[in-house]
């Protein structure tokens, strides 16, 4: 069985649509999503509806969350100057469906256990990689997988939240961040996502990593035809250079 694993739309709706046709194009029986679905691009109400529509199961994602309820750390005004104007495009109904959606999701796939989170099993806002990465508090110590995947008894740990597209191998365990769809941030604009063929007879899961092209201007264009550059004037730049860039 193959299935797609795909996070961190972001309102990009072209990039959604190529992404998707890929999937379908090469026969996926399944799609998953690691959430971060609206906030940042023109689309966030289109991207919704196109995921309700193709019944693809979601996490939420920590940018879910803040539009559906509170930013931590900011104060309310602040949050809503930043937030209002996804929340606006969005509708009731809508932010409603992002509030119900589940913090993370076990899958069997041909008897391989896989979990899908955003950030990690802990938090949706805790990056999973390869490197030391600065635990909270405040000294930073660094935090080690095991404590992250604590309890985690899945074969298969899929996770989004830093935009990068990379896996491997922890023991026994296949680690898989597919890479953002809407707003990659490792140097490559073109969409990303990952594919997962379960093994059954080696008990393993084996992956691609995908990029596809697709139609950047458009998006960019819609961000600014709607308003959304007064919020974030440098949406165009990241998603052209695929990384974050300086502030001006």
């Amino acid at each position: 069985m193959r299935i797609a694993i795909i996070s961190d739309i972001h309102g990009n709706l072209p990039a959604l649509e190529a992404v998707l046709a890929d999937i379908d194009r090469r026969s996926a029986s399944a799609v998953f999503c690691l959430g971060d679905v609206c906030f940042k691009g023109p689309h966030a109400a289109e991207c919704v509806d196109l995921l309700r529509r193709r019944g693809i199961p979601t996490v939420r994602g920590n940018t879910d969350r803040y539009l559906a309820g509170a930013v931590p750390g900011e104060i309310p005004e602040q949050a809503r100057a930043l937030l209002d104007p996804w929340r606006e495009a969005l509708g009731e109904e809508r932010l409603a469906w992002l509030r119900d959606l589940p913090g993370h999701i076990e899958e069997t796939v041909d008897g391989i256990r896989v979990l899908l989170v955003h950030g990690s099993p802990r938090s949706d806002e805790e990056p999973i990689l390869p490197w030391p990465v600065a635990g909270p508090g405040p000294n930073g110590a660094p935090v080690t997988l095991e404590e992250v995947l604590a309890g985690v008894t899945a074969s298969v740990v899929c996770f989004g939240h830093h935009h990068l597209q990379l896996a491997w191998r922890h023991g026994d365990r296949l680690l898989l961040g597919p890479g953002s769809v809407g707003m990659p941030f490792d140097g490559d604009p073109r969409a990303a996502y990952a594919l997962l063929e379960a093994d059954p007879e080696g008990g393993r899961a084996e992956l691609s990593l995908v990029r596809v092209r697709y139609d950047v201007d458009a998006a960019i264009a819609a961000h600014r035809r709607l308003g959304f550059d007064k919020v974030d004037p440098g949406y165009g730049a990241v998603l052209r250079a695929g990384r974050p860039q300086p502030s001006s």
